[in-house]
């Protein structure tokens, strides 16, 4: 059940539902682009969960999953919609909103794959693309190289599509530039791109944001030990 009040100074802030967890409170930040769900106790729980060594695999997973679909709930909410007439079974009508457009969803592998099962339903029949972006081995470990795409394969309508772009940890922000960079030379706009992330890192949201400043970015926690988490190798059981 939703809270009984909220309060008044709380006016920017909206309601984002979960089939699988309570109600959170989002708040927002910057100019509108930036999305953060507010550290309400739910989220904080299932950040310890995250942060916890000793979670379970299963444990684990399933609150990945939770999280996982307030960020994609939210960012739902920030798409473009339009008035639709629609009946109930008793023959009323209600005129509700509904999506322009679906997104289309590319994630990047493997850890994308957090993202993918919620996405998918929330919307039937979601286009999906995928990239694999790695790092080059260095014979010299003084210099660290650059992410590189290795594999991609994305739906040929970019640009006129709204894209949803799945990593669920973001350190340095150099994994997001090289396949935002991929999705521009493919056809999609920045402004129609949405970041969707669980942990972002102070240095890799102010570098998206200065790199991109009309792309959107919808996340769950801020993190300066994002590698700790180790979220993937947790998530696959690795």
């Amino acid at each position: 059940a939703m809270s009984s009040h909220i309060s008044k100074s709380m006016t920017e802030d909206e309601l984002v539902l979960s089939r699988r967890s309570s109600v959170s409170i989002v708040s927002h930040e910057g100019d509108g682009l930036v999305h953060c769900l507010m550290n309400t106790q739910n989220i904080d729980a299932m950040t310890t969960t995250l942060m916890n060594k000793n979670t379970s695999t299963e444990l684990f997973v399933r609150t990945t999953h939770r999280m996982a679909r307030l960020v994609v709930e939210k960012a739902l909410s920030l798409l473009p919609s339009e008035e639709h007439l629609v009946y109930t079974p008793l023959g009323h009508s209600f005129t509700g909103t509904r999506l322009v457009r679906k997104p289309i969803g590319v994630s990047i592998m493997r850890a994308g794959e957090v993202f993918e099962g919620e996405l998918q339903d929330s919307l039937t029949s979601v286009q999906m693309g995928h990239m694999l972006i790695k790092r080059q081995a260095q014979a010299d470990d003084s210099a660290p190289s650059k992410p590189q795409v290795y594999y991609q394969h994305l739906p040929g309508n970019l640009k006129e599509n709204e894209i949803f772009l799945l990593d669920p940890t973001i350190e340095s922000g150099d994994t997001i530039i090289n396949a935002v960079e991929q999705l521009r030379k493919e056809g999609g706009n920045e402004d129609k791109i949405t970041v969707l992330t669980l942990f972002v890192s102070h240095r890799g949201l102010v570098t998206l944001q200065e790199k991109y400043p009309t792309m959107r970015i919808v996340y769950a926690k801020r993190s300066d030990n994002v590698p700790g988490i180790q979220l993937s190798k947790r998530y696959f059981g690795a």
